[in-house]
């Protein structure tokens, strides 16, 4: 990304509301599929600074990989943060769980990305992964994050299915950020956006809109939405053992917190 929009990545992530609310979303996601697990080995690609690391100790061990040195605050980070690429990174183990939080819309071609993420799952384990959606709500937020596409729920699935997983369910949020960012898109046809410092709103206005993500979120993981600014997916190793024989299957079973907990 841009170097003053990484030198931003702490603030935002920890006073931004679509940062808190997204936090929130992965957690109840997380607890959903491995329960009461602890003791798994958690590998969080594109961490930045590992800043969601804390969290992710409830449920085991974590690890990172960042290979973009200007969201590092000190020339000596975490020691679990491996600084590279996912291609260059040489584990001694394998992984339970596997996170992309908006990673591979940076990427060029992600497929070869995926197929190595796979090659370092646990045979039960699975990848958990958030995009920006909808090539129709680009904007100059996009640009200043090098990013290369927006997904739609189809070209999510068809990219993991390429990479040699079985879908376990792909989801839209964000619902109401998305109406914004279609008016934002068609509005920068006409004004384009030069900003090039995101910008962190009062205390009260970040509460408030990060109850309204969380708890929109409650709704629409129920009930279902057609659409949202970003892209939640799940999946696991199209050899998983226990997708019982089906290229796509619900999360029906938090198999790495029944292996270890």
């Amino acid at each position: 990304m841009e170097p003053l929009y990484a030198g931003q990545y702490r603030e935002l992530y920890e006073r931004h509301w679509w940062w808190r609310a997204r936090e929130g979303i992965l957690l109840s996601i997380l607890k959903r599929l491995l329960g009461g697990a602890t003791g798994l080995r958690i590998l969080d690609v594109g961490c930045g600074d590992g800043l969601f690391f804390p969290k992710l100790e409830q449920f085991g061990t974590v690890e990172g990989i960042e290979p973009d040195d200007a969201v590092f605050e000190t020339d000596s980070p975490d020691s679990r943060i491996f600084r590279g690429t996912l291609e260059e990174f040489r584990p001694a183990h394998s992984y339970d769980v596997i996170l992309f939080l908006d990673v591979i819309e940076h990427i060029e071609n992600e497929v070869p990305l995926l197929e190595r993420a796979r090659q370092l799952l646990s045979p039960a384990g699975f990848v958990l992964i958030t995009v920006p959606a909808f090539m129709q709500l680009w904007t100059h937020h996009d640009r200043l994050n090098q990013h290369y596409r927006r997904y739609s729920k189809r070209v999510l699935r068809e990219r993991l299915l390429s990479a040699g997983f079985s879908v376990v369910d792909v989801e839209y949020v964000f619902v109401w950020t998305a109406v914004v960012k279609l008016f934002v898109h068609w509005l920068e046809r006409w004004r384009p956006n030069p900003a090039t410092r995101a910008h962190v709103p009062a205390r009260w206005v970040n509460r408030l809109l990060t109850f309204v993500c969380r708890a929109e979120y409650a709704l629409t993981s129920r009930l279902g939405t057609p659409f949202g600014s970003s892209a939640i997916a799940i999946a696991r190793p199209a050899w998983s053992p226990d997708l019982r024989g089906s290229s796509e299957t619900a999360a029906s079973s938090p198999d790495p917190a029944a292996r270890r907990s």
